[in-house]
């Protein structure tokens, strides 16, 4: 059976699953949240990320900047106060927060030590929440009854090896939202006025960071601002997913 094939057949069954994938910004959430929420489960990878693989780490990581006061150690040693994160499809702030963006400390950067070891946690969080998808996809209809079920994607899906999206094709339409040419234009001039901490492919970053210090004469990622930083690669990064993308929707999807 050939792509096309099947995805018509996935069309033709009474509850739909149905991914959407591409660039962050391009609409996928916005598509998504336009849906009638009474018929659609909305499963959003970034929020499984961040509230089910990563969440530990996340408070983790805010009681270590809390305990420089030592009235807070104090009670969190005591169990006198709790501190909890509050994430939503809609307000990924905490996730993003501790991804982090690689460079100096104090310009708020991450060690490139650091940086590496939370983008290779990021990368098997993203895995894992892919593979979840089945389970939920049985519960979303066989316990809250819903419809049709919605997955929304995060925009470093590209970067998933395309044999984990194997199986969740057998019953999911794919469906990458291609950005145009002034939408793409877009997109990078909002990320050099707005850079956000983003997940990167290891081999793509790590060429990446070569190339910037030799360009900028730095010795290593630690060293350079992190907002320059950003600025720099998300061209680079949007050429270098362009093409995954396709390649996704080509071997399991449509465009």
């Amino acid at each position: 059976m050939n792509n096309a094939t099947h995805i018509l057949k996935l069309f033709e069954k009474k509850n739909l699953s149905i991914m959407f994938i591409g660039m962050s910004g391009i609409g996928k959430t916005t598509i998504a949240n336009r849906l009638d929420k009474s018929n659609w489960f909305h499963y959003s990878i970034d929020y499984r990320i961040g509230t089910r693989y990563l969440n530990e780490n996340i408070i983790d990581q805010i009681k270590l900047k809390l305990v420089k006061d030592q009235t807070i150690k104090t009670l969190l040693q005591k169990d006198a106060i709790t501190i909890q994160g509050n994430l939503s499809v809609d307000n990924l702030a905490l996730l993003s927060e501790y991804v982090g963006m690689l460079g100096k400390e104090s310009d708020g950067g991450l060690p490139q030590t650091e940086f590496v070891k939370r983008q290779q946690q990021h990368l098997a969080a993203e895995i894992a929440s892919i593979e979840d998808i089945s389970d939920f996809q049985q519960k979303a209809q066989q316990i809250y009854g819903y419809d049709h079920f919605l997955i929304d994607s995060s925009g470093s899906i590209a970067e998933i090896p395309l044999k984990t999206l194997q199986k969740l094709a057998e019953s999911t339409i794919i469906v990458y939202i291609k950005a145009k040419d002034d939408q793409i234009e877009t997109l990078i001039e909002r990320a050099k006025k707005y850079p956000k901490p983003l997940y990167y492919d290891a081999e793509f970053l790590k060429t990446a960071i070569d190339d910037y210090c030799q360009l900028k004469g730095f010795q290593s990622g630690s060293d350079f601002s992190p907002e320059a930083f950003v600025q720099w690669i998300f061209p680079k990064l949007v050429n270098h997913r362009i093409p995954r993308y396709q390649a996704i929707a080509d071997t399991y999807g449509v465009t």
